[in-house]
């Protein structure tokens, strides 16, 4: 080899170590990018996790794939929810159980409440974080907003959530829940001394577990001496209890369900046997049994629109109408996971915006109802009862067309037309990315 061979192997090898490790030094920054940025990553998302949960809509939140349809289908039996949903959680089905919390527009409120609050546990068990948040999100929003909840009903779900929230890492979006029940357990006008010592107790002792040791002080004399506060108001209401009459669904309505209900069983023994054919055929008779129920349905909210002249009676009527139109939205959701009507699911969009059309109807009828009654004052605080009733149905995920901000707007300024007659406000203020309401004494 000559001499000037060997310098030009001697210039390449150099050129390739060169280039080595100019990538190897490349590839070590990329991977400090990486790592650096993974970290970051990491203490961000657990920054959210722990003070940043944003409301999220209960319907969307449902998968319908891991839904069983022989529970879910279940609800076309008319049983209770409450029983429906402990069926689905004791068999080990959390997010059967879910869909049929959900969907259920006709539970009161307690006992949706309480399905809420096992759904959760059921889903923290899984460890299932957004969908247990999001059921403890329901019970917090039915505690603040539901017009006909008992006050001790109140403390102790919104306690129940708040220690749900703190379980779960996110100890900074229980803030506003331990707020509320410090202000119903010095203000409420309804809770007796016992019930009052209750609430303060597990208020404060969750502050302690927290490390707020001053927030936990300030509850001491509370504790000690359960007296609340006088706001020199009483309470009025509730009156959406009295502005619907009792159902009276026509014969053939009656009829009609009772078909459906016929329909579920043999679906059942088809699902059990699992065979292919029989469970298609179980499925068609079933959906011919609703889609004739429909109609039935519909002639008679048209009938009974037409020849009522009360308030009260056109608002069963539309009670009826909303809660059927809501059943046919879970249907066409798929929310019974499996498409169990199929023309339902290509009118899904058109069927939702009948119910929103529906509750239109219904919250006007309220409203009108609300501006009828003698005593001015009792005017006053039904006009707001009528919003909160609104604005839970639109935390709930059940209202078409909600819009938190103005409805916080609205409800505020009803509120403050009424101040002279409220013992107690529902205020809203920032949680996580969206808005959170709450019980308060006053607008602060």
């Amino acid at each position: 080899m000559t001499n000037s061979t060997a310098q030009s192997a001697q210039r390449r090898s150099g050129g390739r170590r060169n280039w080595l490790l100019i990538t190897l030094g490349a590839l070590l920054i990329l991977a400090l990018i990486v790592g650096v940025s993974a970290i970051a990553g990491y203490f961000l998302l657990s920054k959210q996790a722990a003070g940043d949960w944003t409301w999220q809509d209960p319907l969307l939140a449902l998968d319908v794939t891991r839904v069983r349809p022989d529970i879910a289908v279940l609800t076309l039996l008319d049983e209770p929810a409450s029983s429906l949903i402990r069926q689905a959680l004791a068999a080990g089905e959390p997010d059967t159980a879910y869909a049929l919390l959900v969907y259920d527009a006709a539970v009161d409120d307690t006992e949706r409440s309480g399905n809420a609050l096992l759904v959760g546990k059921a889903f923290e068990g899984e460890l299932a974080t957004d969908l247990a948040a999001t059921a403890y999100q329901q019970v917090q929003t039915l505690a603040a907003l539901s017009p006909v909840m008992p006050d001790f009903t109140r403390t102790q779900s919104t306690l129940d959530a708040a220690e749900g929230f703190i379980r779960l890492g996110m100890p900074e979006s229980a803030q506003p829940l331990l707020r509320q029940v410090e202000a119903l357990a010095r203000y409420s006008p309804l809770l007796a001394p016992i019930q009052r010592q209750e609430a303060a107790t597990r208020l404060r002792d969750i502050y302690r577990q927290l490390g707020d040791d001053a927030q936990a002080r300030a509850l001491d004399q509370l504790v000690r001496e359960p007296r609340g506060l006088p706001t020199n108001k009483f309470v009025r209401g509730p009156f959406l209890e009295t502005f619907t009459a009792p159902a009276a669904p026509t014969d053939e309505v009656l009829q009609a369900a009772a078909a459906r209900r016929e329909g579920v069983y043999p679906f059942l023994a088809a699902w059990d046997d699992g065979d292919p054919a029989q469970i298609e055929a179980a499925r068609q008779s079933l959906a011919a049994a609703l889609l004739n129920e429909n109609s039935a349905r519909e002639g008679a909210m048209l009938l009974g629109t037409a020849e009522a002249t009360a308030l009260p009676q056109q608002a069963a009527i539309l009670r009826e109408w909303i809660d059927w139109l809501t059943l046919k939205y879970y249907i066409a959701s798929d929310g019974f996971g499996m498409t169990l009507v199929p023309e339902w699911q290509a009118q899904r969009d058109a069927i939702w915006g009948k119910l929103g059309e529906a509750y239109g109807e219904l919250l006007q009828n309220y409203r009108d109802q609300a501006a009828a009654l003698p005593a001015p004052d009792d005017g006053l605080a039904a006009r707001v009862e009528v919003l909160r009733y609104q604005a839970l149905l639109g935390r709930l995920g059940l209202l078409p067309g909600f819009d938190e901000s103005s409805m916080a707007a609205a409800l505020r300024t009803a509120q403050e037309d009424a101040l002279q007659v409220l013992p107690l406000l529902v205020t809203d203020e920032p949680w996580g990315s969206g808005l959170v309401f709450r019980i308060t004494e006053t607008f602060e």
